[in-house]
């Protein structure tokens, strides 16, 4: 991953608006791009979901998906880059299909889950907008293993990094720690996210322990305990009253 050069001051500068100038010029990092610090800390950039989350929350994307059951009209065979989708009672990152239009779906990532062509995982080049609750989707590459009407379910994922926002519950491991408040709006915003080196995170731990995403406010942490069934996001190194300064384990390289 190709890593930018910023300074402080631009990790903790106000969100922008996918409103903005900056935005719409292309003068903002990509979505998923990274910036490190040579004392360890890491950013990802990050497109925020409506609901605003305050500075030292984990975050997370709040858009996982959902298996689409046989949602094949027409079988694809071995050769083809073209799937065809029948939405009727599914939505694809939360959208129904009237609301999918054309090329929306870009880049995401389209796995089959069950049945025929289990395993396989592809990139869509281009999508059509629904005709009723048909969509036709094009993939980058043809399939390697024929898809059926009848047996072969899918998963369609955005990029993870494109639609973060506070864990509200334990949906993913959360991406990372916000490093400034963004608040809510109806226009989406972006900002970065530190996913390793000490961050100020939400939450009271103890120092010298393993943190987990905690079980009662899951945008903070908590200390591990014998038994936790979820994965250790770092080390405790500074105890506090409501903020903790942790050493985030690096799970994004």
């Amino acid at each position: 991953m190709k890593q930018i050069k910023l300074s402080g001051s631009n990790i903790y500068a106000k969100p922008v608006l996918e409103t903005d100038d900056a935005w719409k010029q292309g003068r903002c990092p990509s979505v998923g791009a990274r910036t490190a610090f040579a004392d360890g800390r890491r950013f990802v950039y990050c497109g925020f979901a409506p609901a605003g989350c305050n500075k030292g929350e984990l975050v997370g994307d709040l858009a996982p998906e959902v298996a689409l059951i046989n949602p094949l009209t027409v079988a694809t065979p071995v050769g083809s880059d073209t799937i065809v989708l029948n939405l009727s009672t599914y939505k694809i990152l939360g959208k129904v299909a009237s609301e999918i239009t054309a090329n929306s779906l870009v880049d995401c990532l389209l796995s089959i889950s069950n049945g025929a062509g289990t395993g396989h995982q592809y990139v869509i080049q281009k999508n059509t907008a629904a005709t009723g609750t048909v969509i036709t989707i094009t993939l980058q590459d043809a399939v390697v293993s024929a898809l059926d009407t009848t047996t072969s379910d899918i998963l369609i994922s955005a990029n993870k990094f494109n639609l973060v926002g506070a864990l509200s519950g334990i949906q993913n491991l959360p991406i990372g720690v916000v490093v400034r408040d963004v608040a809510a709006s109806s226009t989406k915003r972006y900002a970065w996210v530190q996913y390793a080196g000490v961050a100020s995170v939400s939450g009271a731990c103890a120092q010298g322990l393993a943190v987990v995403v905690s079980d009662v406010n899951s945008y903070a942490v908590a200390n591990m305990e014998d038994g936790n069934i979820y994965e250790a996001l770092g080390t405790c190194i500074q105890a506090g009253a409501s903020h903790s300064l942790i050493e985030l384990t690096n799970r994004l390289d």
